[in-house]
């Protein structure tokens, strides 16, 4: 202790006060461990001292002083340990004050900076309410936004509550009845009325055309019908030596009156756009020599293979004098310089290029082109095809003709001619009605936005999953052709507006209109497609119904059956095709083809047959053939397949008897006459019975007391009444296996958290009455054999019936027979 007091006299005196006054219970602590240090000492001292025992009293001296000794080594070991002790503590206390001291004037920066920090944090948080208001406006209107699409019957979560179930399906269907409005107003719009009647007079200008079968019977059309036809110079008065009436020209009418050259129309109604150009297509001479026998080649030096690209003749065959034609008539033009497209006949596909005469806008000197061209030989054996092409305008019914005249020339000999008219209307917004038009086609693209987002979400949520449904590759179609059908109508608007006027400025030269002809095909037929699918569609929201499933269902149940009779049906019609090509192909031209032979085959099954042209072919082995064909293809083929369509209709319908009352549309329509008579203070009871019963039925096939109540209380119904129908219900047998009690309940609700078969097994158990160890496959097996035995009995019984009346029929004629015998 004497010690620790030196320390701290040599200390600063602050520094030893605070030390001294915390750690006197440290001081405390050394001085008790001191003591326990002197104290086992001592004892260590005694145990050598008895250890060492001295025989003679001398030896106690000595050992007093050895005792003294140690004694002292043991109090001075004590104090210096003690002294160490102090002195750690006392370090360990200065730099503790020290950390202190750092950690108070830490504290007090970080109180300064968390002061600071709090400020810009409130800062934030004033901002950060303004954008978090901002966000729950978005996600608002995000929400709001997307339930336009999420709330789709597809897209719903409640697919097992059939009130919102069809609730969605009436929206999904209003939505896409106006879609559908849009859809037919525009794709019956864009065809005009009078098209048909122009086509037909198209044809009744050049009536002989397809009597056109020889090389001599193609030029005089050339000189007479078509040039007759393409220019109307004249009216149709015959013109009188004494004539007192004047043309439109002024002059006495004493011959036809000729009308102004603005004024010669095609049918007095049709302007003609440019001049109409004349195209052949030839092959060369030595296109086939190859192909010939041996021993003819020295007698044949002439061949003339069909037409192929690989066979056509790009040579030159100038005439020595020509006055009216130009070259491009004499020498072969690729296709890069002449305007249009290939061009697809009967026989073949044709080429873009070959040898290209332009005729006149006048009369006269058409006639001369065409005179020219018959005396240099234009058109000779290797000739496969001649086409006439012009393009007109009739502005009475805005309307675009492009008519096509076609002289092809098969290998065999002789022309076949034919004639092909498209009549379309370019100037789509002339008419104020057709602004109208305009506006419903910025509808229709907005509902086919619409449809894009609905299915892009649902394929983002259900992945391929989305085209495995039959209904989903129809909203795919009609989205693409709506899509493609607005494509290629911009383009055609884009096209008609900025290459329309300068085509129709072009006066005499032949006018290429094969783009506007191109784009209106497409938009025809993808409209058409577009529409039909868009009319398919409409059996989704109407599947709904039970009675509208029976069409679908009936397929659906037919499907294996069909599948396996289409098989059969392909086999023996395929035969019966090529059997009737190989017997009758040289003769008859309904067989000239495989392809025209099964044709010909189909329409023989519809009745529409030339049976005089088959016995002509073929007197023996063509009545043969057409017997055969109707006894196998006719008498038992389409019946086997009447019979599977039958029977399927049969079965799905009697299984559509025997499931559980569903909730119809019809029934939420009912729904909804119920609400409103229920406003109006008129009730009908028995139909709110009905609905509530269909309602709890719907799904699981089993009604319970809640289920019941729920639906009942809708429809303002108290607990006493439910309770009164309930029981009545459960005593009607009709309700009596629908029904389930409360034990029933829970022993359902066991079975689910058990997994002993859910709702399933519970069916097939109450069935039972009891837990039988049967597969539910057999059972399923046993049921069909049943239905499908039950189904059959009836034709039996008919049948069995038949002979019952029979035999007795039998019996009472043998009774009058008897009598009668008696009697004589």
């Amino acid at each position: 202790m004497e010690n620790t007091k030196i320390m701290s006299d040599d200390s600063e005196p602050e520094t030893i006060q605070s030390i001294s006054e915390d750690n006197t219970d440290t001081e405390e602590d050394i001085v008790i461990d001191s003591d326990e240090i002197e104290q086992e000492n001592n004892n260590d001292a005694d145990d050598e001292i008895d250890e060492d025992s001295v025989e003679n009293e001398d030896g106690r001296a000595t050992l007093e002083d050895s005792v003294e000794e140690k004694d002292s080594e043991v109090t001075e070991n004590v104090d210096i340990r003690s002294d160490k002790g102090i002195e750690e503590e006392t370090e360990k206390e200065i730099e503790e004050g020290e950390e202190t001291k750092k950690e108070k004037g830490e504290k007090e920066g970080a109180t300064k900076d968390d002061e600071v920090d709090l400020a810009i944090i409130d800062v934030e948080e004033d901002e950060g309410l303004d954008l978090e208001a901002e966000l729950s406006k978005l996600q608002k209107a995000k929400k709001y936004i997307g339930g336009f699409w999420i709330s789709s019957s597809d897209m719903t979560e409640n697919q097992n509550d059939p009130q919102f179930l069809a609730k969605a399906t009436l929206r999904e269907l209003f939505v896409y009845s106006l879609f559908l409005f849009f859809a037919v107003l525009i794709t019956l719009g864009q065809i005009n009325g009078q098209s048909s009647a122009l086509t037909t007079q198209w044809r009744n200008l050049f009536t002989r055309l397809p009597s056109v079968t020889t090389t001599r019977h193609f030029w005089k059309f050339f000189e007479e019908d078509l040039v007759d036809g393409l220019h109307w110079e004249t009216l149709y008065n015959q013109g009188r030596k004494n004539a007192k009436f004047r043309c439109p020209t002024g002059e006495r009418a004493t011959k036809p009156c000729r009308l102004s050259p603005a004024d010669r129309n095609i049918l007095y109604n049709n302007v003609m756009l440019g001049v109409p150009r004349i195209k052949q297509n030839k092959v060369r001479n030595d296109s086939c020599i190859a192909s010939i026998p041996q021993d003819f080649r020295e007698a044949i030096k002439v061949c003339f293979s069909p037409y192929d690209d690989a066979h056509e003749d790009r040579g030159e065959f100038l005439p020595l004098f020509r006055k009216y034609t130009g070259k491009p008539a004499w020498i072969y033009q690729p296709p890069e310089l002449v305007p249009g497209a290939r061009f697809q006949g009967k026989l073949a596909s044709y080429s873009q290029g070959g040898y290209v005469q332009n005729l006149h806008y006048t009369k006269k000197q058409t006639a001369n082109i065409i005179d020219e061209l018959k005396e240099q030989k234009w058109v000779d054996q290797g000739t496969r095809i001649v086409i006439v092409e012009l393009t007109t305008y009739n502005a009475n019914v805005n309307l675009f003709s492009f008519v096509t005249l076609v002289f092809e020339f098969p290998p065999t000999g002789g022309v076949m001619g034919n004639i092909e008219i498209e009549v379309m209307n370019l100037f789509n917004y002339k008419w104020s009605q057709d602004f109208q038009r305009m506006g419903m086609e910025i509808t229709f693209f907005l509902f086919v936005i619409y449809y894009l987002i609905e299915a892009l979400i649902e394929i983002k949520i259900l992945g391929y999953r989305y085209f495995l449904s039959f209904w989903n590759i129809l909203d795919v179609i009609v989205i693409t052709t709506a899509l493609s059908y607005i494509c290629i109508t911009l383009s055609l608007f884009y096209v008609t507006t900025y290459y329309l006027d300068a085509v129709l400025n072009i006066a005499y030269d032949y006018v290429d209109m094969t783009i506007f002809r191109i784009l209106y095909r497409y938009i025809s037929y993808i409209s058409a497609t577009n529409l039909f699918v868009s009319w398919i569609k409409v059996l989704k929201y109407l599947s709904f119904n039970k009675i509208m499933k029976q069409f679908s269902g009936t397929l659906v149940y037919s499907s294996k059956n069909l599948s396996g009779f289409s098989v059969l049906f392909s086999i023996i019609f395929l035969s019966f095709g090529q059997l009737g090509y190989l017997l009758l192909g040289s003769q008859a031209r309904e067989y000239r083809s495989l392809l025209t032979a099964c044709y010909s085959n189909f329409r023989t099954i519809l009745g529409d047959f030339d049976f005089d042209a088959i016995r002509e072919a073929d007197r023996i082995f063509g009545s043969l053939f057409f017997l055969t064909y109707i006894f196998f293809v006719y008498f038992i083929l389409i019946n086997m397949f009447l019979a599977i369509v039958n029977d399927s209709y049969i079965g799905f319908k009697f299984s559509v008897i025997s499931k559980k009352p569903e909730m119809e549309l019809a029934d939420f329509f009912q729904v909804g006459v119920d609400n409103i008579k229920n406003m109006t203070g008129v009730v009908d009871r028995e139909r709110q019975v009905e609905n509530a019963i269909k309602m709890a039925v719907e799904g699981d096939g089993f009604m319970t007391y809640l289920e019941l109540r729920e639906n009942l209380k809708h429809s303002n119904f108290g607990d006493a009444e439910i309770e009164v129908l309930f029981d009545k219900l459960r005593s009607d047998p009709q309700y009596n296996n629908v029904i389930l009690e409360d034990d029933e309940v829970e022993g359902l609700e066991s079975m689910y958290e058990t997994g002993a078969g859910g709702l399933e097994a519970f069916k097939f158990n109450r069935s039972l009455n009891e837990d039988l160890p049967v597969k539910r496959s057999v059972v399923k097996e046993v049921e069909t054999r049943i239905q499908d035995l039950e189904r059959w009995m009836i034709p039996l019984n008919t049948r069995i019936d038949l002979v019952v009346q029979r035999f007795a029929q039998f019996q009472e004629q043998r009774k009058k027979r008897i009598s009668k015998k008696l009697r004589i």
